[in-house]
């Protein structure tokens, strides 16, 4: 009976310990996804849009820009968004981007609103919401990010993302010398224009928008 126990106890050992390895490969996988999707994501905004977008900062001088701030994209699909940020000030500062869902529309329709979709949802299943400082850019420089958006087939738990509407994100950019980050850009609208104003660089809110055909 010992024996037999040894034996059961064994079997036990060696099945947790493969489900265990199954387990812990298939987190090493989807790590590998997202930080390949990350480097090719920042590939492509690197190859195809960095020149022009640093070039346009440089000849408007605006502090902020996302010119190519419009794309449809088909559920299931991603597409980066190059954000540009130029130091307007006398000195070296450290930069810091929010992004978050707005609002949707109707596309043929723009004055109906859709009040289906989940801002919280939207967050974590269609944007990386984790965009690392752009450390010490010094004065007169560009430096260019992409925003990535990926359009999940869900806008809400349980309710699946609605085609030919389109979606709206905001994005900030806070220079740390004037304020921190506030999540200015997770506000319901409408926001405050004075705390615009005052935190954000480029006194504005940019915005990008994703339609879904």
């Amino acid at each position: 009976m010992v024996r037999r126990g040894a034996i059961e106890l064994s079997v036990s050992m060696v099945v947790i310990l493969i489900l265990s390895i199954v387990i812990f490969g298939g987190g090493l996988f989807l790590v590998g996804q997202f930080f390949s999707f990350a480097e090719q994501t920042q590939e492509k905004v690197s190859a195809q849009t960095q020149q022009e977008v640093e070039n346009r900062l440089m000849q408007s001088g605006e502090p902020v820009s996302i010119p190519f701030n419009k794309a449809k994209i088909l559920i299931g699909e991603s597409k980066p968004f190059a954000l540009g940020i130029l130091n307007t000030f006398q000195d070296s500062d450290t930069f810091v981007v929010e992004m978050s869902f707005s609002n949707a529309f109707d596309t043929n329709n723009p004055a109906q609103p859709l009040v289906e979709p989940e801002k919280a949802a939207i967050n974590e299943r269609w944007i990386f919401t984790e965009i690392p400082p752009i450390d010490n850019l010094k004065r007169n420089a560009v430096e260019v990010i992409p925003l990535s958006v990926l359009v999940g087939s869900e806008m809400a738990p349980g309710i699946s993302t609605r085609r030919g509407v389109t979606y709206v994100f905001n994005v900030c950019v806070y220079p740390l010398s004037i304020t921190p980050p506030t999540q200015l850009c997770s506000l319901e609208p409408p926001i405050p224009k004075d705390r615009i104003r005052n935190e954000l660089h480029g006194s504005k809110i940019s915005k990008i928008y994703v339609e879904v055909p």
